[in-house]
């Protein structure tokens, strides 16, 4: 069921939510002269598009990308995680030896569900923990110390009881509408 698809860098919340809606990419390609990290934003832009087909996720698989983005952040004083991805659709495919070493130098920190464009909008971080009234049987306490959930079953749980609240016209103006997926994720320790 769980494709190998990248990754994500984000910035490093002061938050307990940790998951891929933290400041994704946080470079301001404005501000930062750079061809390279330009034609980085230039792929995820264009990978913004591509997300409207049923089977592509929005994320890097190309590990020398991926180390120069996190080298550009520190340089410039941005705090990142990377957070490996894996979710239940096929595209992009991540080269499957280099994932295994990836879980060996990663820890599971939870499942999110969040939008497949590259802005990641997570229903956790915007609904479950802001709006947590509108929620009768998931709560925030369920979460773990990432702001994720632990177990797949859980946000399976959340899935339901948030379709339940989207056909609620009273509630579900606090639910933003769109294609979300549940992302696996690892925060990568190692390169």
């Amino acid at each position: 069921m769980w494709h190998s698809n990248g990754f994500i860098i984000t910035g490093q919340p002061d938050t307990i939510y940790k998951g891929v809606d933290n400041e994704a990419w946080p470079l301001e390609i404005e501000e930062i002269d750079n061809i390279k990290i330009n034609n980085i934003h230039r792929k995820l832009d264009e990978d913004c598009y591509r997300h409207y087909q049923e089977s592509y996720v929005s994320l890097l698989t190309n590990l020398e990308e991926i180390i120069f983005y996190d080298k550009i952040c520190r340089d410039n004083g941005i705090r990142t995680n990377i957070l490996y991805c894996e979710t239940s659709l096929l595209e992009p495919k991540f080269n499957i030896e280099l994932a295994q070493r990836f879980l060996l130098n990663s820890q599971f920190i939870g499942y999110d569900l969040a939008s497949k464009d590259p802005d990641y909008h997570s229903c956790i971080k915007n609904e479950l923990l802001y709006h947590p009234f509108i929620f009768k049987n998931v709560t925030p306490q369920i979460l773990n110390s990432h702001g994720l959930f632990n177990k797949y079953s859980d946000a399976e749980g959340f899935i339901l009881e948030r379709g339940n609240i989207l056909q609620d016209a009273t509630k579900n103006i606090y639910l933003e509408k769109g294609d979300f997926i549940i992302y696996k994720l690892f925060l990568v320790t190692t390169i």
